[in-house]
């Protein structure tokens, strides 16, 4: 049951990872964009 759990926490903090990822390359796309 615990590891499992830990699992779960795991895969929360992987995909709040990819999110914040994923935001940063938006910012770097707009960022590109304006500057065109």
């Amino acid at each position: 049951m615990t590891s499992h759990r830990g699992k779960n926490v795991c895969r929360g903090q992987l995909s709040s990872d990819i999110l914040q990822k994923q935001r940063m390359m938006r910012r770097l796309v707009t960022c590109l964009s304006f500057h065109e």
